[in-house]
């Protein structure tokens, strides 16, 4: 029914939980298809060891340069092409599943089948320093990702944001939307049983429906600011608005530490 596609490069110098990740995925879909791009260390040998202790994982090769900036579009896109189950979901190595919500998912998936909707618009939860704690302001709050989606779709550059001589405005869009062949935007509903006025309104909702997304690169603020600096404050300072690098770039850990958080007190993903 699922498969979940996803996408890894430059993880084992990065520290990433990709282990972990993998796990969750395989326990979660009846297929997980990785991207594994080139990287500057043993990424691909350790994705081929998963990839003999896992029966529904599938991991497909890649060689986009590192300084693309379409770079996450075109990895996942890729993932996205090679999965065979009828519904698609995205999932970014620092996502996290709750296999308590499979039924629900699935239920969700159901109503999709039949809808002229091309996807769900899913909650994803940013924990925040740590797994028990969110950050609430006014410029992080509820977030919503293309998650659940139906078959016949791409991953890249919507249309409104390709640029004649080839490249895009980030403005309009990055480089990894939910698009048709022709480049136009799935049609997309965010999931949420109920209107938001303040976190403790929102988290109810979520606990309430039952089907929301962990996500967890910013728990570990000292393994974020290491990912920044390897991989994304090169990209985003070059490619993003700079409304949209606050935080986003953080280089050091007082700068996310600045931000009030909150405990959410909500069922984990390994819980």
């Amino acid at each position: 029914m699922f498969s979940i596609y996803s996408i890894a490069f430059n993880v084992v110098k990065n520290d990433f939980a990709y282990e972990e990740a993998i796990e969750n995925f395989c326990a979660f879909a009846e297929e997980v298809v990785v991207a594994v791009n080139k990287s500057d260390d043993n990424t691909w040998d350790e994705f081929k060891r998963l990839d003999e202790k896992y029966n529904n994982l599938k991991i497909i090769p890649a060689t986009v340069d590192l300084d693309d900036p379409r770079l996450d579009g075109k990895l996942f896109n890729l993932a996205l092409q090679a999965t065979t189950q009828e519904f698609k979901i995205l999932g970014g190595l620092d996502h996290r599943f709750c296999l308590y919500q499979k039924t629900q998912w699935e239920e969700a998936a159901y109503k999709l089948r039949f809808s002229e909707l091309d996807a769900l618009l899913i909650p994803v939860l940013d924990l925040w320093g740590d797994q028990q704690s969110v950050r609430w302001d006014n410029e992080s709050n509820v977030q919503t990702m293309w998650f659940l989606h139906k078959d016949g779709l791409c991953r890249g550059v919507a249309s409104q944001a390709r640029l004649e001589d080839g490249s895009y405005d980030p403005a309009k869009c990055d480089s990894s939307s939910l698009i048709h062949k022709d480049g136009t935007v799935a049609k997309a509903q965010v999931y949420l049983a109920g209107e938001v006025k303040n976190l403790e309104n929102y988290l109810d909702i979520l606990s309430k429906q039952n089907l929301f997304v962990y996500h967890i690169g910013y728990a570990n603020f000292d393994n974020r600011i290491k990912v920044n600096k390897d991989i994304w404050q090169k990209q985003w300072e070059e490619i993003r608005p700079k409304e949209k690098k606050e935080n986003l770039v953080a280089v050091t850990t007082e700068e996310l530490q600045k931000h009030k958080t909150y405990k959410h007190n909500l069922k984990l993903w390994n819980e």
